[in-house]
């Protein structure tokens, strides 16, 4: 707390500091149906702790393998995409504030050969 006193300020009081522990949201992705067939829409959402709203975070999606009609749906928490074939698939998840700060994270899931796991 500043005093003025006559053309300077000066200290009258002052506060200890205080700490304060920034933490970042876990993402956990979801998909179905869990063992899609080639050519079968499956759709993966994500989830934060602690849960966000759309006004705070952001996501942005990356798919690599074959994966046809691929994108993120109208609420950017929710991904699809058509598995070409039998093989891998690999959806990735990327959550950022909307405020500008730096990218919080990301989490990716694999399909091997069209079985999903998550861990």
């Amino acid at each position: 707390m500043l005093r003025k006193d006559g053309a300077a300020l000066v200290t009258v009081a002052e506060s200890q500091p205080v700490q304060v522990e920034v933490g970042l949201p876990q993402l956990s992705l979801r998909a179905e149906p869990t063992a899609p067939y080639p050519g079968q829409e499956v759709r993966v959402t994500v989830t934060e702790q602690p849960a966000l709203g759309p006004q705070i975070v952001s996501f942005w999606w990356e798919v690599a393998g074959n994966a046809r009609n691929a994108g993120a749906l109208a609420d950017e928490r929710h991904y699809s995409f058509k598995p070409g074939e039998a093989t891998p698939v690999t959806v990735t998840v990327h959550a950022k504030a909307r405020d500008g700060a730096p990218t919080w994270g990301s989490r990716a899931s694999r399909s091997p050969r069209g079985v999903w796991t998550f861990g």
